[in-house]
């Protein structure tokens, strides 16, 4: 299922576990030159119409998404409510290509999706 909080033309950033763990390891195997270092990772960038169309061309059929009405937002606990409006507001701005630079097997949500085809 493609559920996401986001407007539809919103883009969202996102990042895989696989790709996520090369960094963990690299800050192990490295720390002098990650100690200290703030890292926003994501792999690509999509909004939830391509990220749909992108699962779809690997075989994978997720269901129609979904937004909270404001009203909905209202009854929400507190840091949830205010997690999804700054997502919605600032959301993420990893670098992503000097995260490519860095490790430029980093996968796309289509590379990922065709993995688990």
């Amino acid at each position: 299922m493609m559920k996401t909080y986001l407007r539809p033309d919103q883009a969202m950033q996102l990042v895989s576990v696989q790709d996520m763990a090369w960094f963990a390891a690299e800050a192990f195997e490295k720390p002098d030159q990650y100690l200290g270092r703030a890292i926003e990772l994501a792999g690509y960038s999509v909004t939830a119409r391509s990220a749909v169309s992108s699962l779809r061309r690997a075989g994978i059929r997720p269901t129609r998404g979904f937004t909270i009405p404001s009203v909905m937002r209202a009854r929400l606990p507190e840091d949830f409510r205010l997690m999804f409006e700054w997502i919605a507001r600032d959301g993420f701005k990893a670098d992503i290509p000097a995260l490519r630079h860095e490790y430029p097997v980093l996968l796309t949500l289509e590379d990922w999706a065709l993995q688990r085809a």
